[in-house]
């Protein structure tokens, strides 16, 4: 018998009992005495399998929540007095029926987010590096291109169409300014600078972001995952 199977058995013997129920900022992650093997090590080791509660119908991601869960094995494993390699701890994290990319996002709270993503005209200003500042007016509108899921597991993405209604030029050295005509120039520009600086297209809409997915760490932890706001031009 390989000398690693007691450290295994020992960390998911205290693993069962203290996700017996444990909350974890308005989750409920428990344990019912299910299990099932995760090969590490070239063993297959015994693990619980943990379900989740959500009594305060709060928005919770996979990516988000497996590093929340990876914080508590270190916890276990000083109860058990267990040492697990950081890189290892996450494979030890089976949750029922929820897998990487998953995510759940109330009704009440999508809905909010829709209304408020669906803006009337919003007008931004960007300034490039020869002194021209561009004024761009339009709406962002959700439709049948809206989408939200996760890139990576640190990118939480969302695709929204931007409507470009007008944009003004104020070219600061030449000391000329005017609205631009041709519309597929507009696009080009627009694509330019999301490109560069995508915070100049994720500034109007970040509060309908925050209020609804960004505050809660069960969705998207802001210590080291961010959401990207991907406008399609139209």
């Amino acid at each position: 018998m390989s000398n690693l199977r007691p450290k295994y058995k020992a960390f998911s013997k205290v693993m069962s009992v203290y996700f017996k129920s444990k909350e974890i900022h308005g989750l409920i992650i428990y344990h019912d005495d299910e299990y099932t093997g995760v090969r590490l090590d070239n063993e297959i080791v015994k693990v619980p399998i943990l379900k989740i509660k959500n009594p305060n119908n709060i928005p919770f991601s996979y990516n988000s929540l497996i590093t929340l869960l990876d914080d508590e094995l270190g916890i276990v494993g000083d109860f058990a007095n267990v040492s697990i390699i950081s890189y290892q701890r996450p494979l030890l994290i089976v949750l029922n029926d929820f897998n990487r990319g998953d995510f759940y996002i109330p009704e009440e709270n999508e809905k909010k987010l829709r209304k408020c993503l669906n803006t009337d005209t919003v007008e931004i200003k960007f300034r490039d590096n020869n002194n021209i500042i561009y004024t761009i007016y339009g709406k962002y509108i959700v439709n049948n291109d809206f989408e939200m899921y996760w890139e990576s597991s640190d990118v939480f993405k969302i695709d929204i169409t931007f409507k470009i209604e007008k944009i003004f030029v104020d070219d600061l050295v030449r000391k000329v300014h005017h609205f631009m005509e041709n519309y597929d120039d507009m696009v080009h520009l627009v694509y330019d600078i999301r490109y560069d600086n995508s915070e100049v297209f994720e500034n109007p809409v970040w509060d309908c972001i925050t209020n609804n997915l960004g505050k809660y760490k069960t969705m998207i932890s802001s210590d080291w995952q961010y959401v990207d706001v991907n406008i399609i031009v139209s």
